[in-house]
């Protein structure tokens, strides 16, 4: 019982080795400014592998070399979204250029409502709810 059990630990611990480890690691930044762009997420589609860049635009993720076929997006509030396809298996330094996506929103008018009206509108909503 004992050489079954070292047999399946140690398949089970081998299985990292066969498979090897991918470092991936770069810099994100602003296509036109060259600024670094901090917390942005990097993600391998179809996989819960991913990182945020640090405040300098940085990132390091060591993923499986099963998972580089998936490919790789990088994506940022206020930037349009990057995809790419990894296609070496050695360790890779990338540098990333966002390209900034603007989005027009439509005016938004405030007014003023004095405390009396908020509750006369309240309670005569009272039947409603």
């Amino acid at each position: 019982m004992n050489k079954i059990n070292l047999i399946v630990l140690l398949v089970f611990l081998g299985s990292d080795f066969l498979y090897g480890q991918v470092l991936v690691s770069g810099k994100i930044v602003d296509s036109q400014t060259s600024k670094e762009i901090p917390f942005a997420h990097v993600l391998f589609s179809g996989t819960p592998l991913g990182t945020t860049s640090n405040l300098y635009g940085n990132f390091n993720l060591e993923v499986p070399e099963s998972v580089l076929a998936n490919g790789f997006k990088v994506t940022c509030l206020g930037y349009q979204p990057y995809s790419f396809q990894l296609t070496s298996t050695q360790a890779q330094t990338l540098l990333i250029e966002l390209q900034e996506d603007i989005i027009r929103l439509e005016e938004v008018v405030i007014k003023p409502e004095t405390p009396e009206n908020l509750m006369k509108q309240a309670l005569q909503k009272i039947p409603d709810n």
